[in-house]
């Protein structure tokens, strides 16, 4: 049995990802800010446009390798085989260059009808928006595959310093310098992009440190055999990958088509502050991914069942404070952002009660394709995808920007009810446990009725409400202290060793 390894392995990974993941959820709402009161609305919803753009196309050409790189090192590594690492991270890394440069020379292409998406005529050099995203999908692409494979390796502190700490903070210096300088959209989307090479150049150095050290060598080929594996089980992901982040970022496209960038920019504006609770679920996710991928390895079901419960109660412990705070604390964070985007109240608060849905499912994509069923976690994400741009198509035109906060609400439901039902009939696995539901319990207290009462008395627009969320957030801490067994929290602390830590 290696389960009480993978909960401390795992629970570390998770304690510097989250740290990392807060930082960079407080760094990304600067930049939110920054945006939205440094820029004009149709500006401002340019930026959001184009990097919502990159983000899809940059997805699209890591074709999925950066889970199946983290699948297939964390089994070599459970299986002591080393000779296969340096063989993994060459199969994914270079057909994901290739992809990279196709994609840049489509959006290229592309370029005429794509402006009509994420700008009019109104912003400044608006015509090299797409080329200059299409320049650096390519090293983007790369660059997620490269971090992915030094988790893959057992490594969280390159994801945590450079995928956390240095590029958001970069890309927010820099938007600011931009903005302050009296730069436009273009000035702040090229700000935005350029950390992305210098994380790139540093991804490369640290994962050829690592395999240095695991004894991985990038001039290894994998047999045929090996490579056919190993590509079966990425194309799904590849395909997944790229409708999961479309689903996060196709709604702020359809927005800006349908209703113009100013719009665009209030529904950016309103849903990157909810989408805040998912850098949660990826931090954990980065750190569970591969303890899951080596417990199944070796066959140990119980203690992949029991890493999948206690990393859901993680993620219920961080996030649902965090939707239970924006749906209360809806007017107050939106007049925070900047004037004229209150009318995002509602979009916000749609999309946080979606946030807590998702939250109590956990890691359920990930434990489904752990287990292989990468076309089912294809399929579910496929038909969330397509409930969501029919509701958005039916939705947007009648109730503007909360149609389509409906509409990706409702893809969130579908693209975690399916592989809930999934992952429990076929492998008995379920997100509750004892641990789960009290959090739960502590969070709807202490997030919810409290504050909301107050919300009831006061209004909510009152300094009243913030004020009883600090409170409630107060015992919430000491009562999750006094819970640290439950929550497996003592794995948290570092063994004494000797070891190197990389």
């Amino acid at each position: 049995m290696i389960e009480p390894t993978v909960d401390r392995e795992a629970a570390r990974g998770g304690a510097a990802n989250l740290l990392g993941a807060l930082v960079s959820a407080a760094v990304n709402l600067v930049i939110v800010a920054v945006i939205a009161r440094g820029l004009p609305k149709v500006d401002a919803g340019a930026f959001f446009g184009a990097t919502s753009l990159f983000v899809i196309v940059a997805t699209a050409a890591r074709i999925g390798t950066d889970v199946s790189v983290v699948h297939f090192l964390a089994r070599a590594r459970a299986l002591s085989e080393p000779q296969a690492l340096g063989g993994f991270v060459r199969a994914a890394v270079i057909p994901v260059l290739a992809a990279g440069g196709v994609a840049a020379l489509c959006l290229a292409v592309a370029t005429p009808a794509l402006l009509d998406l994420i700008a009019d005529d109104e912003v400044a050099q608006g015509d090299l928006l797409v080329a200059t995203v299409a320049l650096v999908v390519p090293i983007a692409a790369a660059y997620d595959a490269l971090i992915a494979a030094t988790r893959g390796l057992g490594a969280t502190r390159p994801t945590v310093v450079v995928e956390r700490l240095l590029r958001p903070s970069l890309q927010a210096l820099l938007i600011a310098l931009a903005v302050l300088g009296g730069g436009g959209a273009y000035a702040a989307v090229l700000a935005w992009l350029v950390p992305y090479v210098l994380a790139a150049a540093i991804a490369a150095w640290w994962l050829s440190r690592l395999l240095r050290r695991a004894g991985g060598d990038v001039g290894v080929r994998l047999d045929r055999r090996t490579r056919s594996r190993f590509w079966r089980f990425t194309w799904p992901p590849a395909v997944t990958g790229v409708l999961q982040i479309t689903l996060q970022r196709l709604d702020i496209l359809l927005v800006g088509g349908l209703l113009g960038p100013a719009e665009a920019a209030v529904y950016a504006a309103a849903t990157r502050i909810v989408v805040v609770g998912q850098l949660v679920n990826q931090a954990i996710a980065h750190s569970v991914q591969a303890q899951l991928a080596m417990a199944l390895a070796v066959g140990d079901v119980p203690a992949a069942r029991r890493l999948y419960q206690v990393s859901t109660a993680w993620i219920v412990a961080i996030t649902w404070p965090v939707y239970l705070t924006v749906a209360l604390g809806a007017p107050l964070i939106l007049a925070l952002i900047g004037p004229g985007y209150e009318s995002g109240i509602s979009t916000m608060v749609v999309l946080a009660v979606a946030g807590l849905i998702s939250a109590a499912a956990g890691l359920v994509d990930f434990v489904l394709i752990t287990f292989g069923k990468t076309t089912w976690s294809l399929s579910n994400t496929a038909f969330a995808l397509l409930v969501n741009v029919v509701a958005d198509l039916l939705l947007i035109p009648e109730i503007g920007i909360v149609g389509a906060a409906i509409g990706w609400a409702l893809a969130i439901a579908a693209a975690k009810f399916l592989p809930l039902i999934q992952v429990g009939r076929q492998f008995g696995f379920q997100p509750a446990s004892r641990a789960g539901l009290i959090v739960a319990s502590l969070a709807l207290t202490c997030f919810g009725a409290v504050p909301g009462a107050v919300l009831l008395l006061f209004g909510p627009t009152s300094w009243a409400v913030p004020a009883a969320i600090l409170a409630g957030g107060a015992i919430y801490v000491r009562q999750l202290a006094a819970r640290r067994g439950d929550l497996a929290l003592d794995s948290l602390r570092p063994e004494r060793s000797n070891a190197a830590v990389v």
